[in-house]
C-alpha cells in the first residue's frame, strides 16, 4: 500500500539513500515513514532533498508540526 510518505521517500531515492543524506539509520528513516508522519525537524532536509531530486517540496502535512488553531480548540 503506497502512503504518502513512502512515495516521496520513494521519489527521493529510497529510505537508505535518505537516512544517508539526513546522516540518521536507515531504520529510524524506514519507521518514521511507516508511521505516515516524519518529524518536524527533518523538514528543511526534505526540502532541500526535493530540489535536488527536481520535485515539489513535501508538503507540511506529512511532518509533526504543532497545530497551534487544532490545540486552542482542545
Amino acid at each position: 500500500m503506497d502512503t504518502p510518505t513512502r512515495t516521496l521517500i520513494s521519489a527521493l531515492g529510497g529510505y537508505q539513500a535518505v537516512a544517508k543524506a539526513l546522516k540518521k539509520k536507515p531504520q529510524t528513516v524506514h519507521t518514521a515513514m511507516q508511521s505516515g508522519v516524519f518529524p518536524a525537524a527533518w523538514y528543511d532536509a526534505f526540502c532541500a532533498l526535493a530540489q535536488s531530486a527536481a520535485i515539489d517540496e513535501p508538503p507540511r502535512s506529512l511532518f509533526s508540526f504543532i497545530d497551534l488553531a487544532k490545540d486552542q480548540a482542545a
